[in-house]
């Protein structure tokens, strides 16, 4: 068995991979072996390193990590209030009909 752990993108890959032969006849020969990839497989983004088990010091802190609140609390204030966006909406309704008005033509009195 050989067991692959990778860092990319600021997280750490795990693979399970199996040695195995060809053939049965091949069996002791480096030459003729496939690495077959046999599970399980998963991703760990980390979060903080603590100088103990499961307290202590921080010792890092990852950056870019969000918690699912303050995901939430950021989608909200991107969003707004519905009473604010409903403002917005008829405020450029109006400037959009505002600028659909036509001049008067001068024209239009002469073939009447």
């Amino acid at each position: 068995h050989v067991m692959g752990f990778y860092f990319l993108d600021g997280k750490i890959w795990f693979r399970h991979y199996q040695i195995s032969p060809d053939t049965p006849e091949s069996e002791n020969d480096p030459e003729r072996q496939n690495l077959t990839e046999i599970g399980p497989r998963f991703v760990l983004e980390p979060i903080r390193i603590f100088g103990s088990g499961f307290g202590g010091q921080t010792l890092w802190k990852s950056g870019e990590y969000l918690s699912p609140t303050m995901m939430r609390v950021q989608q909200r204030k991107m969003a707004g209030s519905p009473f604010l966006q409903k403002k917005i909406a008829e405020e450029t309704r109006r400037e959009r009909k505002m600028k659909l008005v036509l001049p008067e033509d001068p024209t239009e009195e002469a073939f009447m």
